[in-house]
């Protein structure tokens, strides 16, 4: 077997190596670009509930703001990690 052949025998494992690599970062990448939709739907929500929140709850709307916002901060911590792990 001539030294070429060696190397190239090589290089292909290799070059497989790098592509199963990048496949899989890309793949971790998508994974937290859905999670990154998650949390501005959440935060999207939480604003709405904000805007909304003054004509339900008279006068205590900044103690609903914040147990709404530790709610959601729960739920969705509970969502990625159902998902995700």
């Amino acid at each position: 077997m001539n030294p070429q052949r060696i190397f190239m025998i090589v290089f292909n494992v290799f070059r497989e190596k790098r592509v199963s690599v990048i496949a899989v970062n890309v793949f971790r990448e998508v994974i937290r670009d859905r999670a990154l939709y998650i949390v501005l739907l959440f935060a999207l929500l939480l604003v709405a509930a904000a805007v909304l929140l003054p004509e339900v709850a008279a006068g205590t709307d900044g103690k609903i703001l914040l147990d709404l916002g530790l709610a959601a901060i729960e739920i969705l911590g509970l969502v990625v990690a159902v998902l995700w792990v």
